[in-house]
């Protein structure tokens, strides 16, 4: 398998598709986004990636008081598509938090439902998809982007990322992102 992902190498996606980079966003003041599990652009620990791997905790500071939810976009900049891959989309969550703990996101087949978060479809469904690069294609970029709103989106159905992303248009009142980096041997 890792004969494919060299192969692929020079194919991916780029960050010019990425959700924080909307042109309705550009002038939003920003959040300060990090995460206890990796510096950004540093390496994810393998307890975060794979089939296994959990969500990273989160912290964003920054928030303005008219923010009444925020939401959360990660997508994978490095894979082999015309897009970035959409690993999950999250929006519901209060805004005073301030934080989302490691594991907090499902992942597929969860049977534990998440108080105060709505999930919308990924490429793993209304769940969080772990990295998992494509063996050989050396690393990719995780982009955790972090969204303040001025409103509580709702949906008839849980919407993808461009449908997410259409909604918060005029709604932005600060974002941010950080960015972990995982390579599969």
């Amino acid at each position: 398998m890792a004969f494919i992902g060299k192969a692929l190498r020079p194919l991916r996606a780029g960050t010019k598709k990425l959700a924080i980079l909307e042109p309705a966003f550009a002038d939003a003041p920003r959040l300060d986004v990090r995460s206890e599990a990796f510096s950004d652009g540093g390496p994810m620990a393998s307890s975060f990636a794979g089939s296994e791997g959990v969500s990273p905790p989160l912290r964003w500071t920054g928030v303005p008081p008219s923010t009444k939810s925020i939401a959360i976009v990660v997508q994978d900049v490095d894979v082999p598509l015309p897009a970035p891959l959409v690993h999950v989309v999250a929006y519901g969550i209060g805004p005073e938090t301030g934080q989302l703990p490691a594991a907090a996101l499902p992942r597929a087949g969860s049977k534990t439902p998440v108080a105060q978060i709505a999930l919308g479809r990924g490429v793993a469904g209304e769940a969080y998809a772990p990295p998992t690069p494509i063996p050989g294609h050396g690393p990719h970029r995780y982009v955790f982007q972090v969204f303040a709103l001025d409103f509580a989106p709702t949906f008839a159905a849980a919407p993808d990322e461009k449908q997410l992303v259409e909604a918060m248009r005029g709604h932005v009142t600060a974002c941010g992102s950080v960015t972990g980096t995982h390579e599969a041997t």
